[in-house]
């Protein structure tokens, strides 16, 4: 896991495509939604 760096509370790294599903199923919350509406996906393999 490539880390860029790091706080207490927030780890920024590489995605990983183990990472698709909580991607896909995060980014399709209609709370999400509102604020990264062109961060939405079709499917599982497109995000």
């Amino acid at each position: 896991m490539n880390v860029f760096f790091e706080t207490e509370h927030l780890v920024v790294r590489e995605l990983e495509p183990e990472d698709a599903m909580r991607l896909y199923e995060n980014h399709a919350e209609e709370k999400v939604k509102k604020w990264f509406p062109n961060e939405s996906y079709a499917d599982i393999n497109e995000a």
